[in-house]
């Protein structure tokens, strides 16, 4: 026997009351809800029962099997090895790479998500959190800003604070920018500020707030004029990077705990106000200088000397700019009169704009007699001769390794002759010379008194030679090139394949060596 609503289905012709028609839609509508609502808790069960079996079928690979915490280092492994820098400086691309590893670990499974959102290490990133005044800074960039830094509590990040475009609005935004960023000072590990506008907020800020900051570079500040005093109480700063496009004196604006810093890199400042820096930093161990050449004349024979610093091993000078007169004293002479570094190791000077200033041979000699360790020596484009370059290398009696790229006056005849072992000799040039290298050099000199050199500082590892090894030190590598990549141009003399042919011998039985 059919029922109602079937009857009703099967005949077009109506044959129920109308209130028997709407009791039989309320009941059919109640019915899908109920329907609808049995679906929907089956879904949601079935999703339930699809999480366990994944999770179930997890537990039985590798990557289902580890704890959190080892998790934790693979994922912050990839971000590093995504953005592919060094942590040490900053990069906005480099910054943006470290953020979208985090964010693209995020997304794998709700696992990872999990994982990710409660590791502070991750957002915190390996390199900088890149604060930028530029047109993407609208609410939603400000927004997601606030939380990263909130995700990253508690741990210790990197922020770096700059203007990649000319935003009309870039005050009013590095104000805000200040209020979402100075209440995480605390946390600033390392800090590297292009905005010169934010400085006025960050001079008002407690100088003890900046309690974790180990690393400090400044950049953009040529309108400065007000002290920077921010920063003077940073119990753990130890690194600190000055770069200043500017014809005035900045030095005298800068208060730090100079006693403190142990790495030094000053950029485009005058060599006074370098040097000036350089003298106040008594525990430093290395600094990079790259200074401008003003002219600015410093007595400096026969005085007495200002600073020694005990623990600088390594210092690398850049002098650019314009040449001066050479009846004054200037440049590298004028910049190292002051200093005694009985620790240095590494000394490397290079003459950017070429070889017109002139090489102080007097101030270097007295210079190397307070710095008596030096074993590395690296001259970039320097006007120095063969006589200036033999006592240099006369002064250097811990000398290991010699680089000279484009000097042109300085390797000739009296120079290979100089660095020839005699026997005879009680104190022979650079005793424990062990790598040369020479970079477009020129060509002053022939290839039977280099090779006579090379070759009385070199025997076989397991034979016998009249050299005396207590008294030099066999050669490892010698690198030399008359003309570097110009050698195609017509007419340089290069070295042949005659010549390098019998050099063969001590190739085949350990010489590193090249010529070219």
């Amino acid at each position: 026997m059919s029922s109602p609503k079937a009857a009703l289905v099967e005949s077009p012709a109506p044959c129920l009351a109308e209130n028997q028609v709407k009791g039989l839609i309320a009941a059919a509508e109640a019915n899908i809800e109920r329907l609808t609502v049995q679906i929907h808790e089956l879904s949601l069960a079935r999703e339930k029962e699809r999480s366990v079996l994944a999770a179930l079928r997890s537990m039985l690979v590798p990557i289902g099997k580890l704890p959190t915490e080892l998790f934790v280092e693979i994922f912050k492994l990839v971000t590093v090895l995504d953005a592919c820098f060094d942590p040490k400086y900053y990069s906005s691309e480099n910054a943006r790479t470290a953020l979208r590893s985090v964010l693209s670990l995020s997304q794998v499974s709700s696992y990872w998500r999990q994982i990710v959102h409660n590791s502070p290490q991750l957002w915190a990133l390996e390199g900088f959190i890149r604060t930028c005044v530029d047109r993407e800074s609208d609410v939603q960039y400000l927004d997601g800003l606030e939380v990263l830094l909130a995700r990253s509590n508690p741990v210790p990040v990197s922020v770096a604070l700059v203007e990649s475009g000319k935003n009309p609005g870039y005050r009013e935004l590095s104000k805000t920018i200040a209020r979402i960023v100075t209440p995480t000072a605390h946390r600033w590990k390392r800090l590297s500020i292009g905005l010169p506008s934010l400085l006025p907020q960050f001079n008002q800020i407690p100088p003890e707030t900046f309690e974790a900051l180990e690393d400090l570079f400044l950049c953009g500040f040529q309108e400065q004029m007000d002290p920077i005093v921010a920063f003077q109480s940073c119990p753990r700063l130890l690194n600190f990077g000055f770069e200043c496009y500017s014809e005035a004196p900045k030095a005298h604006l800068l208060h730090l705990p100079w006693s403190q810093i142990v790495h030094l890199e000053i950029t485009l400042l005058s060599l006074l106000d370098c040097r000036t820096v350089l003298l106040q930093c008594g525990n430093l161990v290395s600094a990079e200088v790259r200074a401008y050449d003003r002219g600015d004349s410093v007595p400096t024979a026969g005085g007495p000397v200002v600073a020694t610093l005990p623990f600088l091993s390594k210092l690398d000078l850049t002098i650019c700019g314009r040449a001066w007169p050479s009846n004054e004293l200037h440049s590298v002479g004028a910049f190292l009169a002051p200093l005694a570094l009985p620790s240095l190791k590494v000394f490397d000077v290079d003459f950017e704009d070429g070889e017109s200033a002139s090489w102080p041979t007097q101030v270097i000699t007295l210079f190397q007699g307070r710095c008596p360790n030096i074993e590395q020596i690296t001259l970039f484009s320097s006007s120095i001769s063969s006589e200036g370059l033999t006592a240099l290398l006369r002064n250097a009696p811990a000398l290991t390794t010699l680089d000279l790229i484009s000097c042109l006056h300085c390797i000739d005849e009296h120079f290979w002759h100089a660095l020839r072992y005699d026997v005879a000799d009680a104190c022979p040039l650079v005793p424990k010379l062990r790598n040369l290298r020479l970079e477009y050099v020129g060509d002053k000199f022939t290839d039977g008194s280099m090779e006579a050199a090379i070759r009385s500082r070199w025997w076989p590892s397991d034979g016998v030679s009249a050299v005396s090894p207590s008294r030099i030190s066999r050669l490892k590598r010698v690198s030399v090139s008359r003309f570097g990549e110009d050698t195609w141009i017509e007419g340089l003399q290069v070295f042949s394949k005659e010549f390098e042919a019998q050099m063969q011998d001590m190739v085949d039985q350990g010489l590193s060596l090249e010529l070219w």
